[in-house]
This record gives structure tokens, sequence and C-alpha cells, in this order.
């Protein structure tokens, strides 16, 4: 059994859920203010919503480890199921978008996919060694929360900033 709220971890997850509440928050704001410059580029939507789902990913496993008393194999399919779901939409926003109107680099397209990926494969792996009754697993689930806030940081700041030049 995890149960968090009396083990060290947490505060971390504690943090996670104000963290990626927070930026969520700010990139909805992003989207908003932007959002006409936003859909005035074709990958923008899907990177902004990608990213939106990475976010709320993390908020909602979060909050699930702070359930009392959350037995370990449900903590890890919950971990997986938001890890895969993170890298079907960023595979399914890559594969709608096959050719790129907006002077986007293949490179650049895939690396934006990638990021989202590389932010949610930590999900997966944490889950499956959670499945395994390894704890070794919460520790790849925090690197895939950290690497998602970092993903949503990026993508916060080009949907405010660098879309304006």
């Amino acid at each position: 059994m995890l149960d968090l709220p009396t083990t060290d971890w947490a505060n971390f997850f504690f943090a996670q859920v104000g963290a990626s509440a927070t930026l969520a928050g700010l990139l909805v704001v992003a989207i908003s203010i932007n959002l006409t410059r936003i859909l005035a580029f074709q990958h923008l939507p899907a990177q902004a919503g990608g990213t939106l789902a990475v976010l709320t990913g993390v908020l909602i496993l979060a909050s699930i480890a702070l359930m009392p008393k959350l037995p370990d194999p449900v903590f890890g399919m919950a971990a997986m199921i938001i890890g895969a779901a993170a890298i079907a939409l960023a595979t399914v926003n890559q594969l709608r978008f096959p050719v790129d109107r907006d002077n986007i680099t293949s490179m650049q397209r895939y690396a934006r996919s990638a990021i989202i990926m590389l932010a949610s494969l930590p999900f997966v792996i944490g889950g499956l060694m959670l499945l395994m009754d390894l704890d070794s697993g919460l520790y790849w689930i925090a690197i895939g929360m950290i690497s998602a806030l970092v993903a949503g940081v990026l993508s916060t700041w080009i949907l405010l900033v660098e879309i304006l030049r």
C-alpha cells in the first residue's frame, strides 16, 4: 500500500497537484488570450491540447496518489493509463497533420510530439514497475511528472510569447 499521506512522497504529490493545476490554468489563459493567433497555425491547437492533456494527467495522477491506503497496483494502473493516453494523443496529433503549412520543418514537428511522448513514457514505465511490486516505479512516475511540467512550461511560453513574434 502506498498510504502516501503518511510518507515522504506525500509532499511531492501535493506539490505536483499545485504546480500542474497552476500551469494548466496558465495554459488555458495563454490559449484564450492568443486564440486567434493559435488557430492561424495548423499545428498549435494540437500542441496546446496535447500539453493541456499531459498537465491534466499529472494533476489527476498526483491527486490519485494522495488517496489514503491506495493499493500499489491501482496507482500503477492509473499511471500506465494516463501515460499511454498522452502518448496516444501525441501520436494521433502527429498523424493528423502529416503536411505542415506553417513553415515548420518535419524535425520541429516531430520534436514537439516527442516532447509530449517522452514526458509521458516514464508514467508507463513507473506504472508497470509498481504492478511488478517495485517501489522504484514511484521515481519513474516522479520523473514523468517533472518532465511534463517542463514540457508544459515550454509550450505555455510558445503560446504566450513566441506566438507574438
